[in-house]
């Protein structure tokens, strides 16, 4: 586990991350959406969109390091769910 940079950054940039911060906790399950630099890598901010569609920022010091997240485990967990709402609707009519 390294410290997150700006290269690793941009590479997790379109991918599904759990965010790990310097103070101990996790932001799970969230998508990078972009990475700004503003004067000469002084100041890195990382944007990311929660479950709830909602763009939040944190600055690139705050995070300890990132985990990427399998996106073929998320699509089963989706199916599943839909197919267990399905039959729950079936059975109340």
């Amino acid at each position: 586990m390294e410290k997150l940079d700006l290269n690793s950054a941009r590479s997790a940039v379109g991918h599904n991350v759990n965010l790990h911060l310097k103070d101990g906790s996790v932001i799970i399950n969230v998508l990078i959406t972009d990475v700004e630099r503003k004067n000469h890598g002084k100041k890195v901010t990382l944007y990311y969109t929660s479950p709830t569609k909602r763009i939040r920022k944190v600055h690139l010091r705050e995070i300890e390091w990132a985990e990427r997240l399998d996106p073929h485990m998320f699509m089963g967990l989706i199916t599943y769910k839909k197919r267990r709402i399905r039959r729950k609707l079936i059975e109340i009519s």
